[in-house]
């Protein structure tokens, strides 16, 4: 049986599909919800979530291995599948597997230093660089791909078993299924912040948007590369480069009236949505992606390929007429 991410819709999903995942997304609301608790009941700080979070981050993993062990499911050939294979972590073809790293490289550094170029042009905020800026920003690289030991936690669960479950829907419906609920996962997080007095609501609210455009570049990372592992380097470095581009280049944006916030928000908000589209433009004419195949006769080995969109039959073959 194998798994297709293909652009467009492919059919149904497996038998076993829904059940897996409304266990799975109940379990990890669920989790989330009693983590953050304890800080809406009580005077606790919200500075202990910064220690709590690298291991709840290995959170999506740990809840879909789990329910994938409890389940054993088996697709509609009647074959086992494989939990290796939906984790999506071959590295082949290696050439586009790194091709999709390095756009999104150019992804997650552009989007911040193209939203701060205009912003700052539009009299917005200004471009006043900290003291050692410089150093820090040569950090921002080797520290994103070090925190990928935290974000494969999450992206093994999101852009590699459930984008793999959901692949038959297609692209943008199985993206922004995973982006809604992704993002309404870290709310409980950010209101945490915000009941605690960390965070003002506003943020909560930008935090919210901005992870459902960062999920659509993440998954297309995932389609493109063959692997989940462009997702992983993605979301390290969205961590890493977010945090450091707008604490240490610009005007604080704590600081700023809400007529401006918001308007650097909206901006912000363009710069990603163009970037999103020429995503989606690569993801559709570039790319069939095999997520993985659960083979026959107990086979083991996981199939990865890139591939180009089906076409006709009679454009096939003109196709191969003229090669």
């Amino acid at each position: 049986m194998r798994d297709a991410l293909t652009y467009a819709r492919s059919g149904p999903l497996e038998p076993w599909a829904a059940r897996f995942l409304w266990i799975s997304g109940l379990a990890l609301a669920a989790i989330m919800l009693m983590i953050c608790a304890p800080f809406w009941l009580t005077d606790l700080d919200s500075e202990i979530l910064t220690v709590l979070t690298p291991a709840a981050q290995w959170l999506p993993f740990a809840v879909v291995l789990i329910v994938h062990l409890a389940m054993r499911p088996r697709g509609s050939d009647g074959e086992r599948v494989r939990f290796r294979h939906l984790l999506a972590v071959g590295v082949r073809p290696v050439g586009r597997m790194f091709a999709a790293t390095g756009l999104m490289l150019v992804t997650f550094v552009g989007v911040p230093l193209v939203t701060i170029l205009v912003t700052a042009g539009a009299g917005l905020v200004d471009i006043t660089p900290v003291d050692g800026a410089v150093g820090a920003g040569l950090l921002v690289l080797p520290l994103a791909v070090g925190f990928m030991v935290f974000t494969f936690g999450e992206e093994a669960g999101w852009r590699g078993v459930i984008q793999s479950v959901l692949a038959p829907l297609g692209f943008w419906r199985s993206t922004l299924l995973i982006g809604a609920y992704w993002a309404l996962w870290h709310l409980p997080l950010t209101l945490t912040y915000y009941l605690d007095g960390t965070m003002p609501l506003r943020d909560v609210a930008t935090t919210t948007v901005n992870l459902l455009f960062a999920a659509v570049a993440i998954s297309a990372a995932r389609y493109l590369g063959s692997s989940v592992w462009p997702a992983v380097f993605a979301h390290a470095l969205m961590n890493m480069m977010g945090q450091y581009a707008y604490s240490n280049l610009i005007t604080p944006i704590g600081s700023l009236d809400d007529g401006s916030y918001w308007a650097f928000s909206g901006i912000s908000w363009v710069v990603w949505a163009i970037a999103v589209a020429l995503l989606s433009l690569a993801v559709k004419r570039r790319a069939v992606v095999t997520a993985g195949t659960w083979p026959r006769g107990g086979g083991s080995r996981a199939t990865t390929s890139l591939m180009r969109e089906p076409c006709a039959p009679r454009a096939c073959d003109r196709g191969r007429a003229s090669s």
